[in-house]
Formats: structure tokens, C-alpha cells, sequence
């Protein structure tokens, strides 16, 4: 303490000093009581409040006691008051904080003169040590992958801190993902030299932090190293001890910046998609890993995929210590390759054109037939039929070799392109996601808003069925609160026709909805939230739409090949967030064509 009141003597001389030099009359001059009150500094700093107006967090280890210590003025006639959670807990300028439960608590400083008073506002998080083996409590069931952020990506800056947001973590929160995986690259968080980037850390705090806050999970997923890219044809890291050991160094490095976060909101996922020379050195590997890591986090869930890009087929090679009840196993699923990767531009199957089909035979004999020999090569493989039954006996091989090691199972990645044709995309997703739910496989599915995902870079939803599937409410019922029928909207443009149909709702439908043709329609509603926007519509290819609410982000619509271009309507739908009261909602074509549109209607899911 004599230290601490030399510091607050000398500044409060200095402010006399710097008062006096500025003010002929400063002699006559005192500090007194009615002096507005003022938080110069604390130590440790209490971090201001972010951008949105959340709290900043100061880390408290369990069970440890932290001093924080205030600088403020008038200090003789000022009185210092702390409160956690409201409950008065000190008074004066310096406070000790100790608690044995982990969780987030509200601390708040409150400094009054007798006319004014200042605070300073932060949450204490009270992050768990571990309990030396217990199971964390880290539960997990449906996720999405925030890929092509902190990994595969070349966007620094301003334009990557916008390519994830606050928002982004609130929509796939309300839309019901309970984790997020997270994929960084070495080259993002560490330079050449091993020192942690500062930029790409605080991206990590900031969802590791919004995880928190909107009740996600969130798994760090050590993606790319510079001594092993998965597509590499030389990985370092099997044949170099130096790099094995910066690999252990580094992952001591990331928990040390990561243990604040609890044992039951964090994962560790070691390696992405390790291939090694044999399933024998990355069993050595990873178990020297795990052995360290254990020593500093006893009870953190860690993730370990198989050898050979994390394939079903090698996970009962993995060894893994007995008795740990944090260990989970991970697999990634993209079978058939042929259809979950079409004109994948990385890939032999970029400039492919032929029908594919799932479930059932997935090339049939005459599409095979009129390929050129070369491209035969690529396609002989996958003319086979696939199945949800072929699928789930190819699954079983890793739920066995998990149950016999007595752990839980995750797929960490599974996707397909829209490329192929949305209703083959659509059945193998729904295949998936019901065979993870039989074999009580958690998932997390690749990705979120790049070229497999379901938004857009910007946060606009483009595939609202594909979220159905992946969060099991596809079946969910609708109550309609609005029907307009598309002759009946306000109409914008040159090419739209209305023509009679007795199949439409109407006896009426909307055609040649190109270029610069838009639809409009107002809609009331007297609550606030999410809504489902419903089109009905035909067509007899995959074609897309879009949509706005009240001017904002627009949002595509599939609509898949509903058997023809007359009468074989069916519905589409996405889901739009509605004011209170008047919301203005319009319609405009994907530019390689739109639908026949029939009607509209804003839906509710019913309680």
C-alpha cells in the first residue's frame, strides 16, 4: 500500500501542478466535494464496453484471489463502492475478488462525490482449472463451421473483422445451432517467427465471447499448419522433430490464451484432417499431445480425427488413452465425392456436365455413355448406387470403433455443392442429418456463408431449407397470417406477364419474370420476429429468387425442379424477420431465370 499512495500523492500533485500553470487565479483554487467525480485508471484495466455496448471481461481463475486497484479523483472526497451482481462487496480504492464457482458475474464500480457519481462496469469470468479427469460437461448436438474466415482465407483487416460478426453469431444462435467449429491456420494466428498475431487472437476472444453470450459452444479447430496442409505433397510434421515440437508449443501457446473460457463452452480440436505416412506416427503424435496438454488442462474436451483426412475407415486405428472422459473422435463425411463436389473448381470434376441422382443409381448408363473417354475415367468410380442405407453402413464403421473405445463421435465437416441439382443436394443432406441423429452422432456441418453454406457473405440467407434440414424442423406446421396472390403485388418492369392457369390458386400466374421485373407487397403483423415467406410457384428446372424486407439484405430462395413448367406447382420458402406493424416485402430474378409464380404467403411456425 505505500507504493500505491506515493503513486496517488504524485498524481494528485501533478493535477494541482497542471491546474496551477494554467490558471493565475489556481492558488485560491481547491479540490472539493463538489468536484465531478472521475476514474482515472484501474489495475488490472477494466476493459470499456465494445462497439455494441457489451461489457468487456476480466479472466478470474477459480479459486484464485485478484486485486483490483482504482485511481479516481477528488480522492479525499470521493467514496469508492463495489458491487458484484448488485450486492454490495467492498468500499475504498482497492478491492480482492475470490470465487469458487465458474461463471460470468457482473462487477461494477461506483465512485460519488455528495452531488455526483461515476462508474465502470465489466464482467468477471470465473473460468474452471479443471477437476482432474471429470467429464467437462462440454454437450454438443448441431453446428456449423465459420470456415474461409481465420483459415483459407486471404482477407486481413477491416475486410476480415466484417466477414464474421456479432450478428452473424446472434442469427445462428436464434436459428438454433447450439456450437460453432472454429478453423484457424497457423499463418493467421502465429508469424514465422511464433509470436502470437494480436488481430487474429482478438477475433477468436470476440466468438469465443459471443459463443458465450448467446449460449453456443465453440470448438477451436487447429486447420492448417505451415508444416502440414492437408493438399501438400510434403508435410514437415511427420518427418521433423523441431516441427512436432513447435506443433506441442503452440497448442500450450493457444490454451494459455484460451483458458479463461470454461471447460463446458470450449473444445480443442488438434488437427484438421491429419495424413500421415501411417496411422502409427500420428497415434504418437497425438498422444504426446494429449499428455502435455493434460498437464495444464485436465478437463478440456479434446477433439481427435483419424489419419487420412479424417476418414471412417481409419478411426478404429486411433490410439487414445483409457479412462479420459474428454476425448472425443471426429470423422468428416463427403460421399459420394462425385455429387458433394461437382464443378467444384479445386477439383476433376469442375468441367463435368452430366445429370447426377441420389438416392439410387448416381450415374445411369447413357449419361456415362456420352462422356468422352477422359472424363469416363473420373466418373467410373462413383457409377454405383448410393443410398441412405450404403451411407449409414459406411458410417457404422466409425459409431463401432467409437462405442468400443467408449467415447462420444462427432462429424466435423459434411456438405454439398448446389451445383449438381437441388433436390439430389437436399435428399443427401436429410439422409446425413437422420443417420447422425439414429447413431447419436453430434455434427457440425460445412459451412456457413461461403460456397457450400446457406448465407451469403454479407448475412443475407440463401438457403432456408437446407437450416430446416440441418436443424431437423422441415416438418415444422405453418399457421399463414398473410396470402397475396403475384398478379395482385405491385409490378416493376418491362417483361412480366399475367397469364390464366387452372392449376394457380388464383385460375391466375405470373410468367416471364426476368431482367428488371420486381414484385412488391406490403404485409402487417403485430408481433415482432421470424417469420417463414412462403412462394408458391413451378418450374421445370433449378432456379433461384430473391428477396427483400424493407429494403434490407437480400436474400435467395431455391426453388428445385418442381416437374415442369405448368401445372406441377409446389412451395418454397425462406425465413425473414418481420417488424411490428408494416414491413414492405418485393421480389426480384436471379439473373439465369426465375420461376412461374403463383402466390405468397408470411407464415408463423405454430406454438
Amino acid at each position: 500500500m505505500k507504493t500505491w499512495n506515493i503513486i496517488k500523492s504524485i498524481f494528485f500533485i501533478s493535477i494541482y501542478v497542471l491546474i496551477a500553470a494554467c490558471n493565475d487565479d489556481a492558488a485560491e483554487e481547491s479540490i472539493s466535494a463538489d468536484n465531478y467525480p472521475r476514474i482515472i485508471a484501474t489495475s488490472p484495466t477494466l476493459p470499456m464496453k465494445g462497439e455494441n455496448g457489451e461489457l468487456g471481461k476480466l479472466n478470474v481463475k477459480q479459486g484464485e484471489t485478484i486485486t483490483i486497484k482504482a485511481i479516481y479523483t477528488p480522492f479525499e472526497y470521493a467514496e469508492a463502492v463495489w458491487y458484484v451482481d448488485g450486492v454490495q462487496e467492498g468500499t475504498g480504492d482497492e478491492f480482492k475478488y475470490s470465487n469458487e464457482t465458474p461463471g460470468i458475474y457482473h462487477l461494477k464500480l461506483v465512485v460519488s462525490t455528495t452531488s455526483y457519481e461515476t462508474t465502470r462496469e465489466v464482467n468477471l469470468n470465473v473460468y474452471s482449472t479443471g477437476t482432474g479427469g471429470e467429464f467437462s460437461g462440454f454437450e454438443i448436438h448441431k453446428g456449423v463451421n465459420i470456415g474461409n474466415w481465420l483459415s483459407q482465407s486471404s482477407a486481413r483487416g477491416e475486410e476480415r473483422k466484417n466477414k464474421f460478426k456479432e450478428t452473424d453469431a446472434i442469427f445462428l444462435s436464434q436459428q438454433g445451432f447450439d456450437h460453432l467449429r472454429l478453423p484457424v491456420d497457423e499463418e493467421q494466428l502465429f508469424t514465422e517467427s511464433g509470436e502470437v498475431d494480436e488481430e487474429t487472437l482478438n477475433l477468436i476472444y470476440k466468438t469465443a465471447d459471443w459463443c458465450q453470450l448467446y449460449n453456443m459452444r465453440l470448438i477451436f479447430d487447429f486447420h492448417i499448419l505451415r508444416s502440414h496442409n492437408y493438399e501438400a505433397d510434403n508435410k514437415p510434421l511427420w518427418t521433423s522433430k523441431e516441427e512436432q515440437d513447435k506443433f506441442v508449443r503452440m497448442w500450450k501457446t493457444i490454451h494459455d490464451k484460451l483458458q479463461q473460457y470454461p471447460d463446458d463452452m470450449l473444445a480443442y480440436e488438434l488437427l484438421n484432417e491429419p495424413v500421415a505416412p501411417s496411422s502409427d506416427i500420428w497415434n504418437t503424435l497425438v498422444n504426446r499431445l494429449i499428455t502435455e496438454l493434460r498437464e495444464v488442462a485436465p478437463a478440456r474436451m479434446l477433439i481427435i480425427g483419424s489419419n487420412l483426412w479424417n476418414s471412417v475407415s481409419t478411426i478404429s486405428d486411433l490410439q487414445i488413452p483409457s479412462e479420459d472422459k474428454n476425448i472425443m473422435l471426429t470423422f468428416h463425411y463427403y460421399e459420394p465425392y462425385l455429387l458433394t463436389h461437382y464443378h467444384a473448381s479445386w477439383t476433376d470434376f469442375a468441367n463435368l456436365n452430366l445429370p447426377l441422382n441420389y438416392p439410387g443409381l448416381l450415374v445411369r448408363d447413357e449419361d456415362f455413355n456420352n462422356l468422352p473417354a477422359d472424363q469416363q475415367e473420373i466418373v467410373r468410380p462413383y457409377k454405383q448406387e448410393y443410398t441412405r442405407e450404403s451411407i449409414l453402413n459406411n458410417i457404422n464403421v466409425a459409431v463401432t470403433a467409437a462405442r468400443a473405445k467408449g467415447v462420444k463421435l462427432y462429424c466435423g465437416e459434411f456438405g454439398c455443392l448446389p451445383y449438381s441439382n437441388l433436390t439430389s443436394r437436399y435428399a443427401w443432406y436429410r439422409d446425413l442429418v437422420s443417420i447422425f441423429n439414429e447413431t447419436e452422432i453430434s455434427y457440425g456441418a460445412w459451412e456457413y456463408n461461403a460456397i457450400f453454406g446457406f448465407c451469403t457473405p454479407d448475412g443475407g440467407l440463401k438457403d432456408a431449407t437446407l437450416v430446416d434440414i440441418l436443424l431437423g424442423r422441415e416438418g415444422a406446421e405453418l399457421t399463414t397470417v398473410y396470402t397475396v396472390e403475384a398478379e395482385d403485388c405491385e409490378k416493376g418492369g418491362g417483361t412480366m406477364i399475367i397469364e390464366d392457369n387452372a392449376a394457380a390458386s388464383g385460375g391466375k400466374h405470373v410468367n416471364h419474370f426476368w431482367g428488371d421485373s420486381n414484385l412488391k407487397f406490403d404485409v402487417t403483423v403485430e408481433e415482432a420476429g421470424v417469420y417463414y415467406l412462403k412462394i408458391r410457384y413451378v418450374c421445370g428446372t433449378d432456379v433461384w429468387i430473391y428477396s427483400q424486407v424493407n429494403g434490407g439484405v437480400k436474400q435467395m430462395i431455391p426453388c428445385p425442379n418442381s416437374g415442369g413448367w405448368w401445372s406441377e406447382f409446389t412451395d418454397a420458402k425462406t425465413v425473414v424477420n418481420l417488424s411490428a406493424g408494416k414491413n414492405t416485402i418485393s421480389f426480384t430474378p436471379e439473373p439465369t431465370g426465375s420461376p412461374i409464380l403463383d402466390k405468397f404467403e408470411v407464415c408463423k411456425i405454430k406454438k
